[in-house]
C-alpha cells in the first residue's frame, strides 16, 4: 500500500520534487534496489520498506497532505479565509 499510494500521489502531482516534498517516506529518483529500497518502474523512484506502523503513517500523511493541498487551493480560488468561512457557519 505504501508503494501504491505514492504512485497515485505521483500521478496527480506529476513532479518528483512536489511528492518528495510530500512524502515523509525515505524515497529516491531513480533504481535504488540496495538498503530495502525496492523500485517502482512506473513511476520511476525507489522507496524504503518499512514497518507497518511507519508505513501507515506515511500513508496518512500523504493523504492528509493532498486532502488539505486541495482545501487550501479551494479557498484560494473562492477568496475566502477559512476562519472567516467557519464564523458564518453558525
Amino acid at each position: 500500500m505504501l508503494a501504491q499510494s505514492h504512485i497515485v500521489a505521483y500521478r496527480k502531482l506529476g513532479d518528483w520534487t512536489k511528492l518528495k516534498d510530500m512524502s515523509i517516506a525515505r524515497i529516491a529518483k531513480g533504481e535504488r534496489s540496495e538498503n530495502g529500497f525496492p523500485y517502482l518502474e512506473d513511476i520511476d523512484i525507489s522507496i524504503q520498506r518499512r514497518s507497518a506502523n511507519k508505513s501507515w503513517e506515511a500513508i496518512k500523511h500523504l493523504a492528509f497532505s493532498s486532502i488539505l493541498k486541495h482545501m487550501l487551493n479551494f479557498f484560494g480560488e473562492i477568496k475566502v479565509k477559512p476562519k472567516s468561512l467557519a464564523k458564518n457557519m453558525y
